[in-house]
């Protein structure tokens, strides 16, 4: 359940949420906060380091798209929630997709360091 996931997040104080979800269709999206007149600036800059460690990976594009999924809403700090497929594929590519996600975070938290994570 993302809400209790959110809740867990939140009680540990983290610095950062990221979540993969396995899609069993062709379906590659990288979500971050967003509703009309807010928009999560850390969520969103992590999401775009996400999409540029990912998409060599695969044969298309991750997308960005900004949600309000109760994971990306509930949570404190900044939360990205990666939808990847089709499933095999992630599945055959795991040790490349667990590096890529690696240092998309730790490249968000370095321009995070130097500025505000956009």
């Amino acid at each position: 359940d993302l809400s209790d996931q959110a809740r867990a997040a939140n009680e540990w104080n983290g610095t950062v949420y990221l979540g993969l979800t396995l899609a069993d269709h062709d379906d590659r999206r990288i979500s971050y906060f967003e509703i009309d007149g807010f928009t999560s600036h850390g969520g969103r800059a992590l999401a775009r380091h996400c999409t540029t460690a990912l998409t060599p990976l695969f044969a298309e594009p991750v997308e960005n798209v900004g949600m309000r999924l109760p994971i990306l809403r509930e949570t404190r700090m900044p939360a990205v929630w990666c939808h990847l497929g089709p499933a095999a594929l992630v599945v055959e590519r795991a040790a490349a997709v667990t590096d890529a996600l690696r240092e998309a975070v730790t490249a968000w938290g370095a321009a995070t360091d130097d500025s505000d994570g956009d």
